[in-house]
């Protein structure tokens, strides 16, 4: 009788232990998800190009300013985009896009 209480004890915390796993997977998941996103909202909001060497350029321009600093504001009221607004942040630093209030 014993036994068969640790097992299903055991089980049951196997059971919750894989379930932790998953959810942590699909957390990881969509945050990874976000970021490519991410990623491609703020490459289309300016005039990409890819050139030759297979880089990316982009044409920074009053309007691309403007999207890139309105997206980087509606991130920023929302609490768990940190990550985000750091990525937003990264962008702009690497292409010389003002932050405009």
């Amino acid at each position: 009788m014993k036994i068969q209480l640790v097992a299903t004890i055991l089980a049951a915390l196997s059971l919750q232990a894989q379930a932790t796993t998953q959810e942590e997977m699909v957390i990881e998941l969509g945050h990874s998800i976000a970021l490519s996103l991410l990623d491609a909202k703020l490459e289309l909001a300016c005039d990409s190009n890819i050139n030759n060497l297979g880089e990316i350029t982009l044409k920074v321009n009053q309007e691309c300013v403007s999207t890139i600093n309105k997206l980087r504001s509606t991130l920023e009221t929302e609490p768990t985009a940190v990550d985000l607004v750091k990525q937003v942040d990264s962008f702009m630093d690497s292409n010389s896009i003002p932050l405009t209030k």
